[in-house]
Formats: structure tokens, C-alpha cells, sequence
């Protein structure tokens, strides 16, 4: 992930958080998976998982999540207060990307996120999030068609 869309994720979801409001969803059909207490807590499993956290910043950008932050280009880790509080992060941001970037749903391209019980992964390797995700659980989405 460059440093441009790793800019233009954190706009986009800086943007979410101003227009986006609260939904309680049902998010029984998802599965189990650890919760995280703080950032930190999960940017250490990242590491246990062969993530490369040289070059750490919590920069709390992404506006709907408690806390949020960066060890790289390649990622953005973030925390929320629930998974559906993670699962409407999500839809705000398809709804926003296709109203910014509409051929990117329309021939839903491929995204790497891997959603939790209170928190989301977006990693560019795809091997990382397979190893983040047989540790400590969470779905993975690999399509814009996914988000509902």
C-alpha cells in the first residue's frame, strides 16, 4: 500500500466518522474472535504474527474507532467500542468509496481487511492476515460485495 492511498483511507475514514451515524446490527453470524483492550495490545499481536512494527504511529486518525494507528505504509490497525461499531466503519466506508471511487465496487476490486470482535485489520499481506486470523480469529474480507 503506498503512502497515497494509506492517505486516502485515513481521509475517507476520517470523512465516514462526520457523516456516519450509529446502527445496532445483528453480528451473530460472525464469527468469534479475541477483543482487544487497547491499540497496543493489538499492534503487539501483529508482531507475534510476523508483522513488521518498526515504524509505529497512533495517530488516532480513523474517526469512528477508539483508537487507531499505522506500522507502515502497508496498514492501519484500529479498535472499536464493538464489532458493530467495526461492521458500520465498514459500510460507510463502501458507501464512501463508491461514491468517490465507483469503479472500485463496480468491478469490486479486492480490499484485505480483517474484521474482529471490536477491531479491523487493513494489511496489504495477504499471508499476515491469514496468520493474524488463525491466532486470533475475525472475518476476512477480500471484496467490497462482502460489506453489506
Amino acid at each position: 500500500m503506498n503512502k497515497s492511498f494509506k492517505a486516502l483511507t485515513y481521509v475517507v475514514l476520517a470523512a465516514i466518522s462526520l457523516t456516519s451515524c450509529s446502527n445496532s446490527s445483528d453480528s451473530s453470524s460472525k464469527s468469534k474472535s479475541k477483543s482487544f483492550e487497547t491499540l497496543l495490545e493489538m499492534r503487539d499481536a501483529f508482531i507475534v504474527v510476523g508483522g513488521d512494527c518498526s515504524d509505529w504511529k497512533q495517530e488516532n486518525e480513523v474517526k469512528l474507532a477508539l483508537e487507531s494507528g499505522a506500522c507502515g505504509d502497508s496498514n492501519v490497525l484500529s479498535i472499536y467500542s464493538s464489532r458493530a461499531a467495526a461492521d458500520e466503519q465498514n459500510r460507510a466506508y463502501k458507501k464512501l468509496i463508491a461514491e468517490i471511487l465507483p469503479s472500485e465496487i463496480e468491478e469490486d476490486k479486492p480490499i484485505h481487511l480483517l474484521v474482529g470482535e471490536n477491531w479491523i485489520l487493513n494489511e496489504s499481506d495477504m499471508n499476515l492476515l491469514y496468520d493474524f486470523q488463525s491466532k486470533y480469529g475475525g472475518d476476512l474480507i477480500t471484496s467490497y460485495s462482502q460489506i453489506s
